[in-house]
């Protein structure tokens, strides 16, 4: 037979295949016109070439359904067949098994020149050197690329199927599909080009064969040399699935190994981006290398892929196909219902963890299988495969990251009990120290009553001034008086400046209680419940303070009727001017003898004085005292008083401290240090601004882990909601209330928005510079909560967490052990102490936090450590900003300085050493235990609040000691037996 006559046997077989089984002898017949050889040749064809069909789905009204249902397919879907020379038994007919791209140096039992003969220039750019191979989906050449001097591999669709649209739509897809992929382990596509109306692929020309013809030649593939040529595989798979592209190809036949033992994946004719495979589609793929899920027609995912790499690991381990059927039926019913041999029974010396890995791979419900190719390599084990991503010069997916060093089990069970003791003891210190080190235990020490009894108080003493009508709503709190706070900072006192802020009487801590006859909405509808949020402006509204003990400090009641031009509210029938004149003619004299004696005021220290103060509501009558308290005979007092109609209407106790003008914000940011503030603030907008190009840019490239981000920012979302629910001042009116909650989004939606800028800025530049300090990060994102590594790390940046406020407890203790002068502690941490005493929202707070600082410092470090190119670089820059940012800018800070040191360096030791889990769980027992009020008496009134913040820092050292275990007893008899 003439190579004219073989060329005219392929394509008139070829287009046989897409025919149905009862057309096809009479095509033959008439397309062979008479030529006996090439019919006889295409029958012989037609009789084998089911062995090895290539399912590809096409046009739901092809006849070649009728064909696959006679083969026992069942079910939703039509299909074309195409077919693999190799896997079919007959490339000794036609030649050597091609389909994969580009093919090897093997001989053959004749010469056939193809449709281009050697010499022939394509294109006006390629000079055909030989045909590599032939298969049903294309030939094959090796050229030379005449322009840039480099060998190529050229593919040619089949001559009849080149009007053929849904032929050449397949084409082009693997075109787009392969130029997605860029890899070393991927076989690279360069372009598609035309010659005399014939389209072909440019790709990479490799000099070796493909998996299918070495395993037929040298049967199975030595140990040593199969893990090297899995790892490759898992690799560049993996690059693949990056992109989100499937495969739904992969047999050894699509594998190449060059001369260097390099292995390529070929053939992304069938690759498709998993989100656009339609449900016709979803049966593409080879039966003795297809999931069952694909023979099915069940949806596809990268599991699939991994069930076809479970079969090319068996086959290359083994030397012997999982599954061997002679019918795509029966390939159907093994896949589906058969498992294969186990792999130590066909080899006796393989090794347990690859039997292990590829049987995992094999199992027929995905979910059973690993998650990922990048899983697959690092159970396999005998490489770093993380480091060899890097070293390729390729971003690690977040999959990939994941997967990384899954050979790490957790912590050892001697290392989890040791840290969860140390955790414990250094747990129970801080609960010891706390009531000594922090000012909210030392400010309410000698309030013998919890904020219920206090609101009854406060509820007592407005009937006492005559203000007993019922009110609709309410509200309670503690809080601070920011100017005494200021006050007592801007005095050069030594020691005593604590004393000061926790005295009781006059002090910094009390008991706000107010009432209103209609519902009150706070403006900040996020915040704590406040004050003066909303303000008092309604008629009828009324507030009270109470010091620690109950004792009355402030008094503001807005009256029902406002005199003058300024009036609201009047008696019905009554104008302002009569209502104006009736009040000043009927001028009640005031008792103030209750008021005095609800604030305990001693008349033998006081004497009256002229009024000096304008009270911030209308009043008849002012009245003032001065004089001195008992506890503090050296410190002036001043009392300011008014009424309206004989009844008190406003009262305050005034010190030294009247004359601050300072409001809560400006005292918390004259506590935190307006350096640590600028520090901070700067930091901030550099990170947002970068932060926002490295986002947009990540999000153009699609480098950005999207799926992570909006994971974060959910996590975000529901730590905010949760803590707006428990913290905001509930009304029971739908209207009100919604208005609350459209208010809080604002202040919600804006760290979520945040946060997503920032992972998706940082994440994909940390896979590039330090994946290892996402690992446990990347397994939690994953849905892995009970992961041993995610346990380890949360158990470790816990006991840091713990161990790191002993050092904040001696930053506050140690100089007034030592009777020297100590910073104050910050307004800020001590009012939402108060706040947590009777609040559950402080928990979410600490989580939404801790979430937001660890990446904020994990974002810092990296983007200096991309800047500088030096580790140690990022590092000292990360101590120095840390110290800026939170060590106290006074002449008393020795040991605050001291003490950011060392806790920035426990900082630096967790994000460098163990990642972001750790940092973060650091983090969160240090709000913890830094926000809520610990002790030791479970008999003080805010006892209920220490008890949550210790039983959460319990239950998470508890969970993670559990989880770092990964399984593992914590004792073992055996190592007993062995001793």
């Amino acid at each position: 037979m003439t190579p004219e006559q073989y060329k005219k046997v392929k394509d008139v077989f070829l287009v046989a295949c897409d025919k149905p089984m009862e057309q096809q002898a009479a095509f033959v017949v008439e397309v062979c016109d008479g030529d006996a050889a090439v019919q006889q040749e295409v029958e012989t064809l037609l009789a084998e070439h089911n062995q090895g069909a290539k399912i590809i789905p096409q046009n739901p009204l092809s006849p070649m359904s009728k064909l696959l249902s006679q083969a026992g397919v069942e079910g939703p879907g039509d299909y074309d067949v195409d077919l693999d020379l190799g896997r079919s038994g007959i490339s000794s007919r036609i030649l050597a098994d091609s389909d994969s791209g580009s093919g090897t140096g093997s001989s053959h039992d004749f010469v056939d020149p193809g449709r281009f003969t050697a010499g022939t220039v394509v294109a006006g750019r390629y000079r055909i050197i030989e045909l590599l191979g032939r298969g049903g989906m294309g030939e094959v050449y090796r050229a030379d690329d005449i322009k840039l001097g480099q060998t190529v591999a050229l593919k040619f669709l089949p001559r009849l199927f080149s009007q053929d649209t849904k032929w050449m739509e397949r084409f082009h897809n693997e075109v787009r599909i392969a130029r997605q992929v860029s890899h070393p382990n991927v076989c690279r596509v360069f372009d598609i080009g035309e010659v005399d109306g014939e389209q072909f692929i440019s790709m990479e020309y490799i000099d070796g064969e493909n998996l299918a013809s070495l395993l037929r030649r040298i049967g199975r593939i030595p140990q040593d040399k199969a893990l090297q040529i899995a790892r490759q595989l898992c690799a560049g798979l993996s690059a693949a699935h990056d992109k989100g592209v499937l495969h739904r190809d992969l047999k050894p036949a699509n594998v190449m190994i060059d001369g260097r033992g390099q292995v390529r994946i070929t053939d992304f004719g069938l690759a498709a981006p998993i989100d656009q495979i339609k449900a016709q589609q979803l049966r593409a793929g080879t039966p003795a290398y297809m999931s069952p899920e694909q023979l099915a027609g069940k949806n596809v995912t990268i599991r699939s892929d991994v069930y076809s790499l479970g079969l090319v690991l068996y086959e290359m381990f083994t030397g012997k196909p999982a599954f061997k059927a002679d019918s795509l039926r029966e390939y159907i019913r093994l896949h589906t219902e058969e498992n294969p041999d186990p792999p130590s029974q066909v080899v006796f010396d393989l090794h347990p963890d690859v039997e292990r890995v590829v049987l995992r791979c094999l199992e027929k419900d995905p979910r059973n299988r690993p998650s990922s190719v990048f899983a697959v390599a690092a159970a396999l084990g005998g490489g770093n495969m993380l480091k060899e991503i890097l070293a390729s010069g390729d971003t690690p997916s977040p999959e990939a990251v994941a997967a990384a060093g899954e050979e790490v089990t957790g912590a050892r069970p001697a290392l989890a009990l040791g840290l969860l003791a140390f955790a414990l003891v250094t747990l129970i210190i801080v609960v010891l120290l706390s009531p000594r080190a922090f000012l909210m235990q030392l400010a309410v020490k000698d309030a013998q009553s919890n904020p219920s009894v206090l609101s009854v108080r406060a509820r007592d003493t407005l009937r006492n001034l005559g203000y007993s009508q019922k009110m609709r709503d309410g509200d309670s709190g503690f809080g601070l008086n920011a100017q005494f706070y200021s006050w007592v900072q801007s005095r050069q006192f030594g020691p005593e400046r604590w004393t000061l802020l926790t005295r009781p009487r006059a002090g910094l801590v009390y008991f706000w209680y107010r009432e209103s006859p209609d519902l009150m909405v706070a403006s900040r509808s996020s915040a704590f419940g406040e004050e003066y949020d909303p303000p008092l402006m309604r008629p009828g509204m009324t507030s009270v303070r109470l010091d620690p003990r109950g004792v009355l400090q402030r008094l503001h009641v807005v009256p029902d009727r406002v005199i003058g031009a300024n009036a609201d509210v009047q008696p019905a029938g009554e104008s302002s001017a009569t209502a104006a004149t009736q009040s000043a003619l009927e001028k009640v004299p005031v008792d103030w003898l209750p008021l005095l004696k609800a604030a305990e005021i001693d008349l033998t220290r006081f004497h009256p004085v002229p009024p000096g103060r304008f009270p911030p509501i209308y009043a008849d009558t002012l009245a003032a005292w001065e004089g001195v308290f008992p506890e503090a005979p050296n410190e002036l007092i001043r009392i300011e008083a008014a009424a309206l109609q004989g009844k008190p209407v406003y009262f305050n106790i005034l010190g030294a401290w009247k004359d601050m003008e300072t409001s809560g914000q400006q005292a918390a940011i004259q506590s935190l240090g307006r350096t640590n503030l600028i520090v901070q603030t700067l930091v901030i907008i550099a990170l947002l601004v970068a932060g926002s190009f490295l986002a947009w840019r990540n999000y153009q490239t699609g480098r950005g882990d999207r799926s992570g981000a909006t994971r974060m920012a959910i996590a975000f979302f529901v730590f905010g909601f949760a803590t707006w629910l428990f913290r905001a001042h509930h009304v029971p009116d739908l209207l009100m209330e919604f208005i609350l909650f459209s208010g809080a989004m604002g202040d919600i939606l804006f760290p979520v928005a945040l946060i997503w800028i920032f992972y998706l800025a940082l994440e994909p530049y940390v896979r590039r510079a330090w994946p290892e300090t996402i690992i446990s990060w990347s397994r939690l994102l994953s849905g892995k909560w009970t992961d041993s590594l995610v346990g380890r790390d949360t158990l470790i940046g816990a006991t840091v967490g713990i161990a790191s406020m002993i050092i904040t407890q001696l930053e506050h203790l140690a100089p007034r052990w030592l009777n020297m002068s100590a910073p104050l502690p910050s307004y800020a941490s001590a009012f939402t102490s108060l706040q947590s005493a009777s609040n559950f929202s402080t928990l979410f707070a600490a989580g939404l936090s801790a979430l937001y600082l660890g990446l904020i410092l994990l974002l810092f470090l990296i983007i200096v450590r991309i800047v500088s190119r030096r580790k140690w670089v990022a590092g000292v820059a990360f101590i120095l900003v840390f110290i800026a940012a939170t060590a106290r800018w006074t002449p008393d800070a020795y040991f605050s300085w001291a003490a950011q040191i060392l806790i920035g360096s426990l900082f630096l030791f967790l994000v460098i050493r163990h990642g972001l889990v750790a940092i973060i769980a650091c983090i969160l027992c240090r709000m913890i235990l830094w926000d809520f009020p610990i002790t030791p008496d479970f008999n003080v009134w805010y006892a209920n609040a220490s008890i949550i913040a210790i039983a959460s820092v319990l239950t998470l050292l508890g969970c993670s000691f559990y989880t770092s275990l990964g399984g593992k007893p914590l004792f073992s008899f055996r190592d007993l037996e062995t001793r």
